[in-house]
C-alpha cells in the first residue's frame, strides 16, 4: 500500500521551515526549531529532503518576494537617481542647505550622510552656536557604471569606437 502524502506539518517543521528561509543553514534551522543539538545538519538534511517541506520552503520564499518587490526596473530607477543626481539640487543660497525633509524623494536618496557639528563659544557675555553641516552624496561614478554596463557601453565586442579600415594593396 503506498503512503500517503503528508499535508500537514507539525510545528516543529513549520519553525524549521521558517528559519531556513531566514538562515539559509540547514544546521541553524534544525538547532532553531529544537531538533537534535548532536546532529543538527543531519536533522536539517533529512527535513530538507522532504518534499512537504520542499514544498512549504517555496511557497514561504513566493510569500517573501511577493512582499519585497524588487525588480530590475527599480533597481536601474535607483541607480539612475544616483547617477544624475546634482548636488545643486539641495543647495541654497550663501552655502544653506535645503530642509532634508523638504527634498523630493529622487533627491533625498542620493544623499549617502549628513553629519551636523555644532559648536558653542562664548562672546562677551553671549552664547554663539555655530554648526558645520557635511554633506555626503553617493558615489556618481559607481553608478554610472553600472549603468554603463546595464547598457553595454563597456563591451569589448560592441560596436561603438569600433572603426573597420579596409586597405587594398593592389
Amino acid at each position: 500500500m503506498a503512503k500517503a502524502k503528508k499535508t500537514k506539518l507539525t510545528a516543529r517543521e513549520e519553525l524549521f521551515c521558517r528559519h531556513y528561509i531566514k538562515t539559509l543553514s540547514l544546521k541553524d534551522a534544525a538547532i532553531l526549531a529544537g531538533f537534535s543539538k548532536r546532529t543538527p545538519f543531519n536533522a536539517g538534511s533529512r527535513l530538507a529532503s522532504k518534499p512537504y517541506i520542499q514544498a512549504r520552503i517555496e511557497q514561504l520564499r513566493k510569500e517573501i518576494q511577493d512582499e519585497i518587490v524588487v525588480d530590475a526596473t527599480s533597481v536601474l530607477r535607483e541607480y539612475k537617481k544616483l547617477a544624475f543626481s546634482n548636488i545643486q539640487d539641495i543647495m541654497l543660497e550663501g552655502m544653506q542647505f535645503e530642509d532634508i525633509k523638504a527634498l523630493r524623494a529622487d533627491v533625498g536618496s542620493a544623499i549617502e550622510s549628513v553629519a551636523v557639528e555644532r559648536r558653542t563659544t562664548i562672546v562677551g557675555e553671549a552664547e554663539v552656536v555655530t554648526e558645520n553641516v557635511k554633506i555626503k552624496m553617493h558615489n556618481k561614478i559607481s553608478a554610472l557604471d553600472a549603468l554603463g554596463r546595464h547598457l553595454g557601453l563597456f563591451e569589448k565586442d560592441n560596436k561603438q569606437g569600433a572603426t573597420v579600415i579596409n586597405v587594398n594593396l593592389t
